[in-house]
């Protein structure tokens, strides 16, 4: 951790970590939002036979997202690869809904 010429932690730096903290914990609850959305979803399209993987809204999406981020300042690789993320796991849990739902439909 930085620490000034005496020795001691650096108020200036502390307050950053703990801005970076409160980012971080934005961030994870702006993921966990996206991905409970992403199981209403999942539940949608098992109730309706819909496939889980549509690759062009995928690639639509993800061409929005890229322009989004270009407009923030990120580049297209880092937005590039955290969606394919979000994406992965969206349909980890989509698959786990439409299981679930099969599942209740049986007799």
């Amino acid at each position: 951790m930085k620490t000034n010429k005496n020795g001691e932690h650096d108020p200036a730096y502390l307050h950053l970590c703990k801005s970076i903290e409160s980012v971080d914990e934005r961030i994870l609850a702006t993921i966990a939002q996206r991905m409970s959305v992403a199981k209403t979803i999942g539940i949608h399209k098992a109730a309706n036979n819909l496939p889980i993987r549509v690759p062009e809204v995928e690639k639509a999406r993800l061409a929005r997202v890229v322009e989004i981020g270009k407009k923030h300042g990120l580049s297209e690789e880092l937005v590039y690869f955290i969606w394919i993320q979000i994406f992965a796991e969206s349909r980890r849990l989509q698959r786990i809904e439409r299981k679930k739902t099969l599942e209740a439909s049986k007799p």
